[in-house]
C-alpha cells in the first residue's frame, strides 16, 4: 500500500449506522410488518425503492406519499456515532465524503449525526447533485477533483464491496473495506480491511 495524502468516506453503514436507523423506523412505523422481509427488500439501502415502499404501504397508503414521508423523517432515526465523529475531527489530511442517494435525505442525515460540522460543505459529494453514482468512475473523478489530489493519493473507505471498493479500485484509488467479518481470502481490490473507521487510527497513524 502506498502513502496517501487525502481520505474519503462513504456515508451509510460506514460513518453512520443506517441499518439500525432503518430498523428503528420499521419498529415505530410498521410494528406488525415482517421486519426481516422488509430488511431483505431494502438490502441496506441498495434494494428497489419502488418494491420496498409498495411492500410497506400494503395498499393502505400511496407508495410515493410514503417515500416523501420517509425522506422527511428517516434522518430523525439516526444516532450520532461519537467515537467515529471524534476520530474524524482529529484527521489532519484533507477529508471528504462521497455518497449515493437523494440530496435532501443525505444532507439531513449529515446534520442529524453532526457530520455536517466535521466535513466542509464543499467536501461532501452526493450522487444526485453530480449526476452520477458509485461505482461510476465519474463519481470518483469528481471526488478526486474535490480533494485536489490524484486518485492514487486518496484512500477511499466504504462498506459496499461493488459500489465502494471495486468502484474506487477501478478509478485508481487506494481502498479500505469496512466489513463485519473479513473473508478468508481478502479480495485484491481491498488494500485494508477493518470493522469500524476508528481502527484506521492505529493502522494509519500518519493521518492523525
Amino acid at each position: 500500500m502506498l502513502p496517501f495524502s487525502a481520505i474519503a468516506f462513504d456515508l451509510d453503514n460506514t460513518l453512520i449506522d443506517r441499518d439500525a436507523a432503518f430498523l428503528r423506523l420499521l419498529t415505530r412505523w410498521f410494528p406488525l410488518a415482517n421486519h426481516n422481509e422488509a430488511l431483505q427488500i431494502d438490502d441496506q439501502g441498495h434494494g428497489s425503492r419502488e418494491e420496498l415502499f409498495q411492500y410497506l404501504s400494503d395498499g393502505s397508503s400511496d407508495a410515493e406519499t410514503l417515500w416523501q414521508k420517509f425522506c422527511r423523517e428517516f434522518p430523525s432515526f439516526f444516532v450520532p456515532d461519537r467515537p467515529t465523529n471524534n476520530f474524524l475531527t482529529r484527521i489532519t489530511v484533507p477529508r471528504a465524503i462521497l455518497t449515493n442517494g437523494n440530496s435532501t435525505l443525505q444532507r439531513a442525515k449529515l446534520k442529524q449525526t453532526g457530520l455536517d460540522k466535521v466535513f466542509q460543505a464543499d467536501a461532501i459529494v452526493i450522487s444526485e447533485e453530480i449526476g452520477c453514482a458509485k461505482p461510476d468512475r465519474r463519481a470518483f473523478q469528481r471526488l478526486a477533483e474535490t480533494l485536489q489530489s490524484r486518485p492514487d493519493e486518496i484512500l477511499y473507505v466504504g462498506d459496499h464491496f461493488a459500489n465502494d471498493i471495486q468502484g474506487a479500485h477501478t478509478a485508481g484509488f487506494q481502498t479500505c473495506w469496512i466489513t463485519p467479518e473479513a473473508p478468508v481470502n481478502a479480495p485484491q481490490e481491498a488494500d485494508i480491511l477493518i470493522r469500524t473507521p476508528v481502527e484506521l487510527e492505529k493502522i494509519c497513524p500518519g493521518i492523525i
